[in-house]
């Protein structure tokens, strides 16, 4: 269903519990469907965390004026690789090198806190990332196993 209509399994079902039950909207009460719509949300999340095998990857955009300081802790101290982008700031017109780093959940909280010491001022934005093909990031069953505790 995903390759043929770009909708995953989980995101179907809820698409289509959603239809059903505003279909019976005159035969069950609200706060019935309500619980059902909840449920069905609930479901829906269990099936995309199934199908996807556990895997779960947070891609983070870092501007900072500090790109050097965060790279080198970024590799140094979570062990992952790091990419510059170049980037403008629309109203300023600065140039800006953009971080962009692929994290495990965990490895998240982790820059958190080296951000908030290194540079406080920094815009950071942290994506969910469906997959990442690369031979250099590897999720091992360990960092797995920590990322759902």
């Amino acid at each position: 269903m995903e390759d043929r209509y770009g909708i995953q399994l989980g995101q179907a079902l809820l698409i289509f519990d959603i239809f059903v039950m505003l279909l019976s909207l005159t035969y069950v009460s609200i706060p019935q469907m309500m619980y059902a719509l909840i449920a069905s949300f609930m479901f829906s999340q269990v099936v995309i965390l199934v199908q996807n095998g556990g895997y779960s990857v947070r891609g983070v955009l870092i501007i900072t004026d500090k790109h050097e300081e965060v790279a080198e802790a970024i590799l140094e101290e979570l062990n992952r690789g790091v990419t510059y982008l170049k980037g403008q700031g629309a109203y300023s017109g600065k140039e800006k090198i953009v971080l962009y780093v692929a994290l495990n959940p965990t490895d998240v909280r982790l820059l958190k806190e080296m951000m908030e010491k290194l540079d406080p001022d920094a815009f950071i934005s942290i994506l969910n990332v469906e997959e990442v093909i690369s031979p250099d990031f590897i999720v091992s069953k360990r960092e797995r196993k920590l990322a759902y505790k």
